[in-house]
């Protein structure tokens, strides 16, 4: 698993970082032959960009939903992406902590929590579709982390699959909001699923898709 998992990482390295061309020809006054050179493109030279947000998860466990008495928990994370005109490689780490002091919980205990941290490193593609609006799209794999006290279980990690899709808003030539709709899915062997839709919302910090 582990092989599988880093040669997928691998591909989607290669493939977010592979070098933008565009073929141009010219033709030489004393052979007459033609030749192609390769030129980069300096508008689709890669760009850093710092997304700062968070995520409501809408978490699809009914066990854990009722021993902590809620359906979401809010997601502080932190992204960065590197991307070329409209394509690019982000990654993405976050966490959140949630406890219960109700007698109620699941394994009569007198207090429940879960920690959930996870990286996830993916692919990036923007869309401009004005110059104040960009669709944004990802897909990517990670490694997440969970501990949940109280519960009788011990701390557990594995792969999760993280995709979204959403809107930038330009306000700043080096600010934009954004908004995103996804779904995270990790499943845990004893409890099921702890993965579920995410709302994001945040700011970037970097220039916009051209």
């Amino acid at each position: 698993m582990t092989k599988k998992v880093t040669g997928i990482l691998l591909l989607l390295f290669y493939i977010a970082t592979t070098t933008y061309g565009q073929t141009s020809p010219s033709k030489s006054d004393q052979t007459g032959s033609t030749t192609v050179s390769i030129k980069r493109n300096n508008d689709q030279e890669e760009k850093l960009r710092l997304k700062l947000g968070a995520d409501v998860l809408f978490l699809r466990n009914s066990m854990i939903n009722e021993a902590l008495q809620t359906q979401s928990f809010l997601v502080p994370n932190l992204t960065l992406e590197v991307k070329g005109k409209r394509f690019g490689l982000y990654l993405k780490l976050g966490g959140f902590n949630a406890k219960s002091t109700l007698d109620t919980t699941i394994y009569n205990t007198n207090e429940g929590s879960l920690t959930q941290l996870f990286a996830n490193l993916g692919l990036l593609q923007t869309l401009p579709i004005n110059n104040h609006i960009s669709f944004r799209g990802t897909a990517g794999l990670g490694y997440m982390v969970n501990n949940m006290s109280g519960f009788n279980s011990s701390d557990d990690g594995g792969l999760n699959i993280d995709v979204s899709v959403g809107l930038e808003f330009h306000t700043f030539p080096m600010l934009s909001y954004f908004v995103d709709l996804g779904y995270r899915h990790y499943r845990q062997p004893e409890f099921g699923q702890l993965g579920g839709l995410t709302l994001s919302f945040g700011f970037i910090i970097g220039s916009k898709p051209q």
